[in-house]
């Protein structure tokens, strides 16, 4: 009797800890991923809430997060993401838009025009 209580009191705690939520803090290379797989699908909402969620900054992470090898803004330019561009183009400093104006208008006029616009406002 008191090895069959044992053992439910003991199953009862191993299924109890397998349901409980233990706080996940994102690894740099998962965050990395979601960014840009939020920016490749154009989901600005969701980029923001992530962004939101993980207190990142994208002024902070712009020099290192690369996206198949380019940063956040060519690559949303190349992949026509205009809404997560957009929101990108809002979050970068203005010389940092500059720098990469040219890489923008090869992939994307609409991102091109909103840079220039982003350029001019300094």
């Amino acid at each position: 009797m008191k090895k069959s209580i044992k053992n439910s009191i003991s199953t009862l705690l191993l299924v109890a800890f397998s349901f409980t939520t233990l706080p996940s803090y994102a690894s740099s290379e998962d965050a990395g991923l979601r960014i840009c797989q939020y920016v490749k699908l154009n989901h600005k909402a969701r980029l923001k809430s992530f962004l939101r969620s993980q207190h990142i900054k994208v002024k902070e992470i712009f020099d290192s997060l690369k996206c198949n090898n380019k940063n956040l803004l060519v690559f949303a330019a190349e992949q026509q993401s205009v809404n997560a561009g957009t929101y990108l183009l809002g979050r970068v400093s203005s010389k940092k838009v500059a720098a990469t104006f040219n890489d923008i208008a090869k992939f994307s006029p609409q991102l091109a025009k909103l840079a220039k616009e982003r350029i001019n406002k300094t």
